[in-house]
C-alpha cells in the first residue's frame, strides 16, 4: 500500500494490507487468512493482520506513509 500512496508503483508491485485489531491475538494468523482466501483471490496482495501493540511496534517504523481506513 505504501507505494501506491507513493505513487510509485510499477508492473511488479504487490498490495500489502495492513489489518490492526484486537482481535488479531485471538484469531490464528493462518485461519484469517484461509478465510479471506476463500472469498477472494488474492494474487499479488498480501496481508498482515496484527494487534494495535504489534503495528506501534514493529510495523509503524517501516510506514513513511499510511492510510488509515
Amino acid at each position: 500500500m505504501e507505494a501506491s500512496l507513493e505513487e510509485t508503483t510499477h508492473p511488479l508491485s504487490d498490495l500489502d494490507i495492513l489489518i490492526v485489531s484486537e482481535k488479531a491475538s485471538e484469531i490464528p494468523y493462518g485461519v484469517f487468512v484461509s478465510k479471506i482466501e476463500e472469498k477472494m483471490d488474492l494474487f499479488g496482495v498480501e496481508i498482515h493482520f496484527v494487534t494495535p501493540e504489534l503495528f506501534e511496534n514493529w510495523y509503524k517504523r517501516f510506514l513513511d506513509v499510511f492510510e488509515e481506513v
